[in-house]
């Protein structure tokens, strides 16, 4: 269920125009659904997803398109090779920046957020 359907529900359960079940027909949704958005927005005042605990992504967003870019340049390289060419591309990006100031790294991050 989206944030919009979400807060339009938490809405009508604050108005209390409307029971549960009824809000639940409404949107097509279980009453469950609406009672555990009423209950994560009574709890927190938000209506949004708690974060997800687990384990951290190995890879970021730009080193996955790296890869897939180059498996669209050669669909029939090994996975051996993909790593080797990752992995000597990623340890030439850290050589590269290891004697950084802060004025590069203050230009990489503007630029990697507006890559995002």
């Amino acid at each position: 269920m989206s944030i919009p359907q979400k807060l339009q529900i938490a809405g009508l359960l604050k108005s209390g125009d409307k029971k549960q079940n009824e809000i639940a027909k409404l949107f097509g949704v279980s009453p469950k659904c609406v009672s555990s958005t009423k209950k994560r927005d009574e709890e927190t005042g938000s209506v949004s997803d708690r974060s997800r605990s687990g384990r951290p992504r190995k890879l970021t967003f730009r080193d996955e398109n790296y890869i897939f870019r180059e498996i669209r340049k050669d669909p029939t390289s090994s996975y051996q090779k993909l790593a080797t060419d990752f992995n000597s591309k990623t340890q030439g990006r850290c050589k590269q920046r290891l004697n950084w100031k802060v004025n590069n790294w203050s230009r990489e991050l503007k630029l990697d957020t507006i890559n995002k």
